[in-house]
């Protein structure tokens, strides 16, 4: 029997108990993805990426923790760090100290050192279990700076790294249910700053210049060097 009472958590938790009915009890599985503010980026500027969860069918799916790897090319990309804006208050959303483990977060400060991979963990807050909706639950954003101009360099999520670092979303309705679905990844294109732009053209017309005055036919009297 299902009871609502319109008194905070306890509401939340009976729309959550009908989400998963809905789908006859089972919880889908939940795809995580990434969704920048935008793929194209001047050097030097600040990249805004947001991290979704996303049902993996038309029902909302209950979710209890997230567990990520992000990976990315530390030659382009410069991760400084995250924003939970997101519309769920999670109990904690962050990058964790993941000594025990492999070790991606070191030095384990607020930010992971610019290596090229990270973990990151968010848990459900004591009230309700978050609702990855079909058209997505933003997790957090990532910010990352633009390091150097590439036409294409990744951010992805791999299922593992080193030996015990895995990517699994838990269900908030079952303990301990994996619920993982796909991993996505996206792609930025980072372009030189307008000064650096204005500096090529002009170095571009001073050498095209510097070429047609070597090239000068001499004229009557003149004698070429």
């Amino acid at each position: 029997m299902c009871r609502i009472r319109w008194m905070g958590g306890t509401a939340v938790l009976a729309v959550a108990g009908m989400t998963a009915a809905a789908s006859g009890g089972v919880t889908p599985p939940v795809n995580l993805e990434f969704r920048p503010a935008a793929q194209i980026a001047l050097v030097g500027q600040m990249i805004s990426v947001e991290f979704y969860a996303v049902s993996s069918t038309s029902v909302d799916a209950p979710v209890a923790s997230i567990d990520a790897i992000l990976d990315w090319d530390p030659a382009y990309l410069k991760l400084t760090g995250l924003v939970n804006n997101g519309p769920y208050a999670w109990l904690s959303s962050g990058f964790p100290n993941d000594s025990g483990l492999d070790g991606l977060n070191s030095p384990f400060g607020p930010v992971p050192a610019n290596d090229g991979d990270a973990y990151y963990r968010s848990f459900r807050n004591f009230t309700a279990p978050a609702l990855a909706t079909p058209a997505g639950l933003l997790v957090t954003t990532l910010t990352f700076e633009a390091l150097a101009e590439t036409p294409s360099t990744l951010i992805t999520i791999p299922a593992t790294a080193g030996l015990f670092t895995r990517t699994f979303v838990v269900d908030g309705l079952v303990a301990g249910r994996e619920i993982t679905g796909a991993l996505g990844s996206t792609k930025i294109t980072i372009v030189p700053e307008p000064a650096s732009l204005a500096l090529l053209g002009l170095m571009i017309c001073g050498a095209g210049m510097r070429r047609r005055l070597s090239f000068r036919p001499a004229g009557p009297g003149l004698l070429r060097q």
